[in-house]
């Protein structure tokens, strides 16, 4: 009987692969042995509970698993979040400070708009090349329709050059350079050489702030004046312009400064007729008779 027990308990090991007759068998001997039959249930509630492990592994593996996926996801979107915020902030950031350069360019360009229509001033325009410190000066004095400037620069050996222009606001503008020779140049009824006006055009720099999406703008307090000094990124030139006025009294450059000193209300037609002295001419000139 305890060889048979032994086999039998052998052939239990090896359930998966008997025959129907060993399967027989070991049916005939469990109904007639209370041993072996307690042994095939022991071994019976052990596999179960072995396969209950096992399936709890995997289940707990396949948890982890997306324990593992959903944290790195979690992560994934916290800092797609934060980047997106980042992004967000400097771009908010950035727009908030071209909205303020706009608004302090409009500002100027409405202070500087008083300005258009003077026909009482004058202005000189001081440039300076840093390179060899040569030196230019230019004097503009303008009444009604009336202008005159003279342009004052130096030789080589730090004598004056002058060239000047005359308009009486009748005729054309009549010129004569620094070798006495004699031009002319219609006159359309817009404002003399570089500046409408006053020296105070801002529709060049309000371009930078949308050419160059940043004009860095400082203010600064001198002489009892407030400024703003506006520098377009990715240039080399700094504006300086009144506050109150809008008007640019200075450009700086690595190689050279233009200043500008403005009067208003100053001019008198002793400073035109001066200039058409020296030209040798005045109101009543004709082109014929200066060209003559």
């Amino acid at each position: 009987m305890k060889n048979e027990c032994d086999i039998v308990r052998d052939l239990l090991n090896n359930e998966e692969i008997l025959s129907n007759t060993s399967k027989d068998f070991i049916k005939k001997h469990l109904e007639k042995c209370d041993s072996c039959t307690k042994f095939f249930c022991e071994m019976k509630n052990k596999n179960e509970q072995e396969v209950e492990i096992d399936y709890l592994k995997k289940i707990r593996k396949k948890l982890n698993v997306k324990n593992i996926i959903t944290i790195i996801l979690s992560i994934i979107i916290v800092l797609l979040i934060l980047l997106d915020s980042v992004f967000f902030y400097n771009y908010y950031k950035k727009m908030d400070k071209i909205n303020q350069n706009i608004a302090i360019i409009n500002n100027l360009k409405s202070n500087a708009k008083q300005y258009e229509n003077l026909d009482n001033y004058s202005y000189t325009i001081t440039s300076k090349n840093l390179f060899d410190n040569d030196e230019n000066i230019i004097k503009f004095y303008v009444l009604g329709n009336a202008f005159v400037y003279e342009d004052i620069g130096y030789t080589n050996e730090g004598n004056e050059v002058h060239e000047y222009a005359y308009c009486s606001g009748k005729n054309d503008i009549i010129y004569l350079n620094k070798d006495g020779q004699k031009s002319i140049s219609i006159y359309k009824g817009k404002s003399p050489y570089l500046f409408n006006n006053m020296p105070c055009n801002l529709t060049s720099l309000s371009n930078m702030v949308y050419g160059y999406n940043m004009l860095k703008i400082e203010e600064y307090y001198a002489d009892n004046q407030n400024y703003y000094i506006l520098t377009p990124v990715g240039l080399d030139y700094k504006y300086i312009a009144e506050k109150d006025t809008g008007i640019i009294v200075k450009s700086i450059s690595d190689d050279f400064t233009y200043e500008i000193n403005y009067e208003i209300g100053n001019v008198t037609n002793e400073d035109i007729d001066r200039i058409g002295k020296i030209m040798n001419v005045d109101e009543n000139t004709t082109i014929r008779d200066y060209l003559r």
